[in-house]
């Protein structure tokens, strides 16, 4: 082989380990680039869930904000319905003991 034979098969073999790589680069590239975007649409499809959970804890929060504001009334009818009974017992015991001729209570 001459001389100018061999220079022009290094060039060549350099054109295509350049090119092979350059190949490689771009193929790994956009590999990477299609991974990326594939967890990006996982991650934004993992944030809508974690939006609708939140959504329902906060419908369900409200609901027992409700609930509590309803059992506050209901303790306070009770509250006035016990001392209805407390005064009423009062009176039917003073309507019984005069009836039976005892003294009254103090």
């Amino acid at each position: 082989m001459t001389e100018p034979q061999t220079w022009v098969l290094l060039g060549v073999f350099s054109t295509l380990m350049l090119g092979g790589m350059t190949f490689m680069s771009a193929s790994i590239n956009r590999t990477l680039t299609a991974m990326r975007d594939g967890i990006n649409i996982r991650f934004d499809a993992v944030d809508r869930r974690f939006d609708d959970v939140d959504r329902r804890i906060d419908r369900l929060t409200d609901r027992m904000d409700e609930t509590d504001t309803k059992l506050d009334g209901l303790r306070t009818e009770m509250t006035t319905l016990t001392v209805r009974v407390d005064h009423l017992d009062r009176d039917v015991n003073a309507v019984i003991r005069r009836m039976w001729g005892e003294p009254p209570v103090q």
